[in-house]
């Protein structure tokens, strides 16, 4: 198959499940927000904020250094290296994630009051940092091989399904719905099956070359290009996470829920460029590799177009429609509208910039996209 052909059938394929897993996504953020109220559902998603903001330097920059390092080795046939990064990762993420989850507990039990509803959700959640960093390396080392649909089922499409069937039978068998902390604690457990299944699936992607080289290191190399990858990881979960943090710091897990849903809405508008995302990963990397520079530009310059189309149609419809998407929620999160609005309009002009930011990285200028 022509080169051409395996990028169009890769993006393709990403954004089916893109859309399968955005609109998953927003079945079970329907699906919880009728279960739990607008506060309880503010302290679910702020807690699971605070798990995905830890997971910057839980994962220290290695799901995009194991992406990029294990298509180039692959391109270049250095399967002794792809395999001593796929351990050396491995081992690596654990060691730290354990090393914040400790320190993030420690401080939660000592700021916070020990009955406190919201403190103990966010302990609750803290306790899948370790998982959620082996997910997020598992499927960094699947775009890695080029098995980027694969790859992105189990959280994309699985976890969803298992989440919002466990979810609604647990209120049918038991005649009540979950409080927030027996929802957090579903959702790890969800994540432990879906990490099992990813693990499962990613043995299968594995080049047999790759299964029978004995490891090679490169550690100091790994660390100093990984660390300017944490502050771009950093930037960008700051950027998407902070507005819920602050929300339901400063003014309450309720406010914190009604943005949540809001900022659930405006998401749409990004997932054609999330889906392009993904299906570029390995293809640019690859292709810088071989210095096949124009066909490069080529690939950049139709994705970008390809994404600011589907972004300006989708930001049309969830700006006339607002009051209509946000009430399916609930009645109360109708007063949402106002963000929901400003949201949409702010990843319209995001998606406008294009993906230039994976284009450095992708190419090892990581440290021009972290200044």
């Amino acid at each position: 198959m022509k080169p051409k052909n395996i990028l169009a059938k890769r993006v393709l394929g990403s954004f089916g499940v893109t859309v399968a897993s955005t609109v998953l996504a927003f079945i079970a953020s329907i699906v919880l927000s009728r279960i739990l109220d607008a506060e309880a559902f503010g302290t679910y998603v702020y807690a699971l904020s605070w798990v995905t903001l830890l997971g910057v330097p839980a994962t220290f920059g290695l799901d995009v250094l194991l992406t990029r390092e294990l298509s180039i080795y692959c391109t270049k046939k250095q399967w002794a290296l792809a395999r001593g990064l796929m351990q050396w990762s491995g081992t690596v993420v654990v060691c730290i994630s354990l090393l914040v989850l400790s320190i993030a507990i420690f401080v939660v039990l000592g700021v916070a009051e020990t009955d406190s509803t919201v403190a103990i959700a966010v302990v609750a959640a803290l306790c899948s940092l370790p998982i959620m960093t082996l997910r997020t390396l598992r499927l960094a080392a699947m775009k890695g091989f080029s098995a980027v649909v694969l790859g992105r089922i189990p959280d994309s499409i699985i976890a969803p399904c298992l989440l919002i069937s466990l979810s609604i039978l647990f209120k049918i068998v038991f005649k009540e719905s979950l409080g927030v902390v027996s929802l957090l604690v579903l959702t790890i457990a969800v994540s432990l099956v879906t990490l099992i299944i990813g693990a499962c699936l990613l043995k299968t992607v594995i080049p047999k070359e790759v299964d029978v080289a004995s490891p090679q290191y490169q550690s100091k190399v790994w660390l100093s290009t990984a660390f300017p990858l944490v502050l771009i990881g950093g930037a960008q979960i700051i950027t998407s996470r902070t507005d819920v943090l602050m929300l339901g710091t400063l003014l309450g897990p309720e406010s914190a829920g009604l943005y949540a849903v809001a900022s659930r809405c405006a998401s749409f508008v990004l997932f054609m460029q999330m889906a392009v995302l993904s299906s570029l990963s390995p293809t640019i990397a690859s292709l810088y590799s071989q210095e096949k520079k124009e066909r490069l530009q080529r690939v950049m310059t139709k994705s970008v177009r390809l994404v600011f189309f589907f972004s300006f149609l989708t930001s049309m419809l969830l700006v006339s429609g607002r009051e209509f998407f946000l009430s399916i929620f609930g009645g109360e999160f109708q007063s949402a509208a106002p963000p929901l609005t400003i949201l949409v309009l702010g990843k319209l002009v995001a998606s406008s910039c294009g993906v230039v930011g994976l284009l450095l990285s992708m190419t090892g200028h990581q440290n021009f996209k972290a200044i």
